[in-house]
């Protein structure tokens, strides 16, 4: 037997172990890496959802202030500012505006406006914020920064190969994803910068199908726990990115798309390809982080319907819910109609931006008491957390 206290053997036997504990710490980082990925199928759990009520609770509501200057026609983001939880609005209307309202809904301004010029920008992609309270709309050209108080400070024009789409901030990085290619040998579709927007590199691997039919869903990436969530819309699937850019795992939902590689695997698409593509695809249309995981929006060409999914990453754990219909006004349960616009640490922010649906929901919802709405008013911000 081997005498560990052997004063002669001892420092052999800790260079040995020295040894084999970074040779294991060196295999655990592989492991991490890009070339050490683990592929997950993902078996959800099925849910029927008959209420809301059994999904989240309606804690907040915010009546955004009308004015001449705050007409909003069509939000697609909102983000909080995490310094004094003002609220930003990303109009992707008429008027592609980036707005700041008070926590309360009391309009403050308008930040940059639509121009060729500095701070300018033709429309409005995407918006971030960080956690200095800085603000970053990225347009169809450039990056353009701006401090909390809606002060110009910098801009850097993005790389021409490629065509930006939505952005989000993680511990003072910006990312910004690649929805299409202007470059046939393109590699990379994330791109990342500082919080001053130097650029900092690129990585994941870009879907060569992009290019051949190009959809964007309104939100495709998350951060989460120090992860990047990138969502691949073609296959169901997400690909998880430590900050650095190597990836750590990829999960699988359950779904049919296989059924279309037939059309993929051709080199031009006709119309009735990309008819095809929209009949059947069953995709991601907005993923939102929260302190227990993430909530997904899925949308199923072949079954028609939307519907939303919890998924806790630190076990994996997918429950998909039916019945329950974000879009699709049903006059019989109110709930199911909010429009999902942002996320906030307990759930997720919804709109009510219809007469008749206020007036169902404020028979429902104490928090609505007191609050009126016209169609020439601006919509209602409600805070949901999640169960």
């Amino acid at each position: 037997m081997l005498d560990l206290f052997d004063k002669k053997l001892r420092p052999s036997i800790f260079i040995a172990l020295a040894f084999c504990i970074l040779a294991s710490t060196l295999s655990c980082r592989q492991a991490d890496g890009a070339s050490f990925s683990k592929t997950i199928d993902i078996k959800p759990e099925i849910k029927e959802l008959a209420s809301f009520k059994e999904f989240g609770t309606l804690v907040r509501v915010v009546q955004l202030e009308t004015t001449e200057r705050s007409l909003i026609s069509n939000i697609s983001q909102v983000h909080l500012d995490p310094t004094s939880d003002d609220i930003f609005i990303v109009d992707q209307g008429n008027s592609h505006q980036l707005m700041k309202f008070g926590n309360e809904g009391t309009f403050k301004k308008t930040v940059g406006r639509k121009g060729e010029g500095p701070s300018e920008y033709q429309k409005i992609v995407s918006a971030s914020v960080f956690s200095n309270g800085d603000l970053v709309i990225v347009g169809t050209q450039k990056l353009i920064r701006f401090n909390k108080d809606g002060a110009f400070v910098n801009e850097v024009f993005l790389s021409k190969k490629f065509i930006p789409s939505y952005s989000v901030v993680g511990r003072d990085q910006l990312y910004v994803l690649a929805m299409a290619s202007r470059d046939p040998n393109m590699v990379d579709e994330v791109y990342t910068y500082d919080g001053k927007l130097n650029p900092m590199g690129s990585f994941g691997p870009y879907d060569a199908r992009k290019s051949k039919y190009i959809y964007s869903p309104t939100v495709t990436l998350a951060f989460h726990d120090d992860l990047l969530y990138v969502n691949h819309f073609y296959d169901l699937s997400m690909s998880v990115y430590h900050m650095d850019g190597t990836l750590k795992s990829t999960w699988v939902l359950p779904n049919s798309n296989h059924e279309l590689d037939v059309i993929w695997e051709k080199d031009k698409l006709q119309e009735t390809d990309r008819t095809k593509i929209k009949r059947h695809l069953h995709r991601f249309e907005k993923v939102y982080p929260y302190k227990s995981g993430l909530l997904l929006l899925e949308y199923s060409g072949k079954e028609k319907s939307y519907f939303v999914s919890k998924f806790s990453p630190s076990f994996g754990g997918l429950t998909r819910y039916y019945g329950y219909q974000f879009y699709d006004f049903n006059k019989e349960d109110p709930e199911i109609s909010v429009g999902l616009v942002g996320s906030y640490q307990n759930g997720v922010i919804g709109i009510i931006d219809d007469v008749s649906r206020f007036h169902l929901f404020k028979d429902r919802y104490p928090a609505l008491e007191g609050l009126e709405m016209t169609e020439l008013d601006n919509p209602i911000l409600v805070f949901l957390d999640l169960h």
